[in-house]
């Protein structure tokens, strides 16, 4: 089994799925083409999904988003079915605007 925790791991999500993941709501109203690039430190595994120390949090553009809300609520749990696409790093890349991939 690979062991994830210590590696830092960025996925884009759409803006929906990051609301429930960061703050718990519990609003399923898709968000189109919203999406939002999170990123943080794994720090534990859980069957349902990974508990990640969330320090990024931008749009396409790179512009940060939701800011306020990283430093007030960690790790969170980041659950499988919000992972679709995810780039693990053994740290966190210089550039956080530029993890080597774009959304899908």
């Amino acid at each position: 089994m690979l062991d994830l925790t210590g590696k830092w791991m960025a996925t884009w999500m759409t803006r929906a799925q990051a609301l429930r993941t960061i703050v718990g709501t519990t609003d399923t109203t898709p968000a189109g083409a919203d999406l939002v690039l999170l990123g943080g430190r794994i720090v534990g595994e859980a069957p349902v999904g990974l508990w990640i120390e969330i320090d990024v949090l931008h749009d396409v553009s790179g512009k940060q988003v939701i800011e306020s809300l990283l430093t007030a609520v960690r790790p969170r749990l980041v659950r499988w079915e919000s992972i679709s696409n995810a780039a693990l790093f053994p740290d966190k890349p210089d550039d956080e605007g530029e993890v080597g991939f774009r959304p899908r």
